[in-house]
């Protein structure tokens, strides 16, 4: 049966899930579509599909309380929107970060588990079909023992104004090379690069992880780079696998016999992917029974290390303030 969805927040990423969700309602897919925000210019020139806007979460339960909604908010208002509105009985799609630490992103598992919704945090590479297929292949033993992992997410885009490219970067980088190898968890996380705007968020980043088996990550993300840059490299004892994030029909292995292209399984863009699934489960499919994507280990893991993360990011920038005061206080006492 089809669904009442909802995206609440139509900024740069909400337009494209609505563009998303327009072709499925198209589809038949989606019962009635809704769009909310706070600003009510971008609530103008949507879709002719839309059903109707809202300019808060409350007024549009009121009006119809859809069965789905998609938060696609400021990553600070993630964590209170998604309990406030399963306590109101209401499945949700949680844009990540799911929470700024393991106990706010615990609060919310906690609620969908007391109320019985079912909670899906958008870790959308888990969707890409290149990711999958590798992911297979590298469980099939196709490149040996796994040794190294490269992830590189390096965009021309701007930072938006009060940013932080490990939050809406990083933390997909983190899950993904944790997810390839089986779901492990990281030994140890160390920032070897920083760069950090005016106002002291990260706008770009260089993270090295080091998991069981002597298996190391090294992740690379940015903002304002000069070349736009989305892969992921799978170094193994036999070979190597590279994925283009914007390439979802092929992924390239490379060994002693050369290049070859492999065919990936489906073609299907991630963002389309995770609607398609997230339509599928509804809580009345489920008799009232909690549905999590990823699983609670998965979602606590990437909030655990991000949060470690970010607190490197805090020490290193602490440090760096007291170097230069240290620096200037030299100065000022010297004689003339």
């Amino acid at each position: 049966m089809p669904l009442t969805v909802a995206i609440l927040g139509a900024g740069r990423w909400g337009q494209a899930h609505i563009r998303t969700l327009t072709s499925l309602k198209i589809e038949g897919l989606i019962k009635q579509l809704f769009v909310c925000d706070i600003d009510a210019d971008k609530l103008t020139n949507l879709p002719l599909e839309i059903d109707a806007t809202f300019s808060s979460w409350q007024e549009m339960v009121e009006y119809n309380s859809p069965d789905l909604v998609a938060i696609v908010t400021p990553p600070q208002t993630h964590c209170q929107l998604s309990i406030e509105l399963m306590s109101q009985g209401i499945d949700v799609l949680v844009e990540k970060p799911l929470g700024f630490s393991e106990t706010e992103a615990a609060a919310v598992l906690a609620c969908s588990r007391r109320t019985g919704q079912s909670l899906s945090v958008g870790f959308l590479l888990r969707f890409h079909s290149g990711i999958q297929k590798a992911k297979a292949l590298v469980a099939s033993g196709l490149i040996g023992s796994l040794h190294h992992i490269d992830f590189v997410r390096h965009s021309t885009r701007k930072p938006p104004i009060g940013g932080d490219v490990i939050e809406a970067l990083g933390v997909h980088a983190i899950d993904t090379v944790c997810s390839v190898q089986g779901e492990v968890e990281p030994h140890r996380l160390h920032i070897s690069h920083l760069k950090t705007n005016q106002q002291g968020s990260p706008i770009q980043a260089t993270m090295w992880l080091e998991f069981p088996g002597a298996i190391e990550a090294n992740i690379s993300v940015a903002w304002d780079s000069q070349i736009e840059r989305r892969e992921l490299n799978l170094i193994g004892e036999f070979g190597t696998i590279l994925i283009d994030f914007n390439n979802h029909e092929t992924i390239k292995l490379q060994n002693e016999e050369g290049q070859k292209i492999i065919a990936t399984d489906f073609s299907t863009p991630p963002l389309e992917m995770e609607w398609r699934q997230l339509l599928s489960i509804s809580h009345q499919q489920n008799n009232g029974k909690a549905d999590l994507f990823p699983t609670a280990g998965a979602t606590l893991r990437g909030a655990r290390w991000i949060e470690q993360a970010l607190s490197e990011v805090s020490s290193r920038i602490e440090q760096k303030q007291d170097n230069t005061s240290t620096a200037e206080g030299k100065q000022s006492n010297k004689v003339v």
